[in-house]
């Protein structure tokens, strides 16, 4: 750990939240220790099956929550009814039909409620100050120099293995922040404990063996893969409940302490993973209460009731029947309201919430409006969502298809990913062709085809000085504003992985985007961004950036990715805050404590 953040963790008190306690089948419990609110918890175990992240059989991983209708919610999520802190299960089934077949999804009891974390400080340790808020989960994950799609492989893991996401995300942010602690990989000298979930290899063993008996899980997992440790969290979850209670971990607010039990004994990590889960899952009542999973990964700069609206139209579209019974036809230039081509459908569901992208095919991938979030090969929905477009070639070759953006592709299609179904496949709906009209499509067969995925900017809430901003990036506050080693620290260090996507928190100017280090000197390579009324952001130390000098970014936009260019010892963010300076010159106005501010704009770190 580098030596700054030493000090700031001590100060602070956050910590790598790792598990305190972990044991083998035979009863052997080590002492081990986890930093947390600045002091040292040291917990001894005797005659506790105790593994992983502190017991036997439990691991943590998120998982999609299912409406009956299957209904695409925030970022790919789907909106079951979670009622939260309080509440009692109903509908609760007690069958244990396919917890341990291994062939499909374990489904979600959709009268699951969270039970309730205990309000008394003194029994939560990384939550005691009531305010604090966990970090998005990232879409993506540098490790090994792979970049790994850990949003997606969370709740992919979850679903499979019955798990809400929002539970797992919480074990992933209490143990490493996501993988963002810079000792996520180091193993721990008390236990060998590493990776985002912090499993012992003993623990790694045993249940790779376990899972490896199940149809379909076929092969050796390893943990030093992010994936990985990621699935065996969420079957560990899965199994602890089903061994102690006979039920899945939504069964019942019994089943679902138990497995937290068996992933870790002590009391206040318990009622911390709940009082995250409860912040992930979108903050419902204090005592109960129905409430929808919100996002994991869209946070603040999303405006999801946005995103739900237009899902919302296209779906509608694509399923309702006109007067004589048949369903809306595609018909070449129409706009609707009972007949639309491909682009005219995706017009007037973004004109559904005011935002107006261009009429055609082309023109709406080469927009400037449209971020591309993939590229072509594409083998299905990872890190998609909700309301993303999908540029599609179609075989034809007309001059007005034919794309600037990607030079000699021709974008003849367009469609919408509408989210995942009831059984996890990916839905996307269509003004198809004038054989077959508007449909949802499982669009299994036809991802080699799309060129591209763009993500319509201008959805987001605020923007510019004031209003609610967007997150830098995810991870922890590393290194604070202020005096460091004797010399001023003008900005604060965000703690994450290389390669962690970096976005501009509102919209703006950039005035300066540069790696010459005769101009950004020990930062590497710098962004700076002028958002009106006297405020500019900047950004340092990233190993790649995506916008130059002049441009206009939006709020949320993917503008660079972290790195540890210049002088740095490790991977992070330096982000700060400058008031402008008079003549306009970037680097002479003055730089203010970037915390505040950051909270005053709803991005608590």
């Amino acid at each position: 750990m580098r030596a700054d953040l030493r000090r700031d963790v001590a100060r602070s008190g956050r910590g790598p939240g790792r598990a305190v306690t972990r044991q083998d089948r035979a009863g052997k419990a080590p002492g081990a220790a986890a930093a947390r609110n600045g002091t040292v918890v040291v917990a001894v175990l005797a005659l506790m099956s105790l593994t992983c992240l502190g017991f036997l059989r439990g691991g943590g991983n998120g998982n999609l929550a299912y409406s009956a209708g299957g209904n695409a919610e925030d970022c790919r999520l789907y909106g079951g009814s979670v009622a939260q802190n309080g509440g009692t299960a109903s509908n609760v089934d007690n069958t244990d039909d396919d917890d341990d077949d291994g062939r499909g999804p374990v489904p979600l009891n959709p009268g699951f409620k969270l039970p309730a974390w205990d309000h008394n400080p003194a029994n939560r340790e990384q939550t005691r100050d009531p305010s604090v808020t966990p970090g998005p989960v990232p879409e993506y994950y540098m490790h090994n120099g792979q970049r790994i799609p850990y949003l997606a492989t969370l709740l992919s893991a979850a679903r499979r293995w019955g798990i809400p996401w929002y539970v797992l995300a919480a074990v992933s942010w209490q143990e490493s922040k996501h993988g963002s602690h810079p000792d996520t990989w180091i193993p721990r000298p008390a236990d060998g404990s590493v990776g985002p979930m912090q499993f012992t290899p003993p623990t790694w063993e045993q249940f790779s063996n376990m899972l490896s008996q199940k149809p379909n899980e076929r092969g050796k997992r390893r943990i030093d893969r992010v994936e990985d440790q990621l699935t065996m969290a969420a079957f560990m979850l899965h199994t602890a409940a089903n061994d102690l209670r006979s039920q899945k971990f939504t069964d019942s607010p019994e089943a679902t302490m138990a497995a937290l039990n068996r992933y870790n004994y002590r009391k206040p990590w318990q009622n911390d993973i709940l009082f995250w889960a409860e912040k992930y899952a979108g903050g419902g009542a204090v005592n109960g209460g129905d409430v929808t999973g919100s996002s994991p990964v869209c946070g603040s700069d999303v405006d999801t009731g946005q995103l739900k609206t237009v899902v919302a139209f296209v779906r509608h579209q694509v399923t309702r029947l006109l007067p004589n019974g048949l369903h809306v036809p595609y018909i070449w230039g129409a706009t609707g309201p009972d007949a639309f081509d491909c682009s005219g459908l995706m017009v007037q569901a973004y004109k559904s919430i005011g935002v107006n992208i261009p009429r055609t095919t082309a023109p709406q991938a080469d927009s400037d409006m449209m971020e591309i979030v993939a590229r072509q090969p594409l083998t299905g929905a990872e890190g998609l969502r909700p309301g993303d477009l999908l540029f599609i070639d179609n075989g034809y070759r007309l001059a007005q298809d034919l794309s600037t953006r990607f030079p000699g592709r021709y974008v003849g299609h367009v469609a919408m990913f509408l989210g995942l179904d009831k059984d996890g496949q990916p839905e996307v709906g269509e003004a198809h062709s004038s054989n077959v009209g508007l449909q949802i499509t499982n669009f299994k067969t036809r991802w080699q085809t799309v060129i591209a995925v763009g993500r319509v900017k201008g959805i987001t809430t605020g923007g510019g000085a004031a209003g609610t901003w967007a997150r830098p990036t995810s991870g922890y506050a590393g290194s604070p504003f202020g005096m460091r080693d004797g010399v001023q620290h003008n900005g604060l260090d965000i703690e994450t992985g290389c390669g962690t996507p970096i976005r501009a928190v509102a919209d703006g100017t950039v005035i300066l985007s540069s790696g010459d280090v005769s101009v950004v000197g020990g930062y590497g390579q710098y962004i700076l961004i002028d958002h009106g009324g006297g405020l500019h952001t900047g950004y340092g130390h990233e190993q790649q950036r995506y916008v130059s000098e002049g441009q206009r970014v939006s709020k949320g936009q993917h503008i660079a990715d972290v790195g540890t260019e210049g002088r740095s010892s490790g991977c992070h963010l330096h982000f700060d805050v400058r008031q402008a300076a008079a003549n306009g010159t970037p680097w002479t106005g003055k730089p203010v404590d970037p915390m505040p501010v950051l909270r005053e704009h709803g991005v608590p770190y």
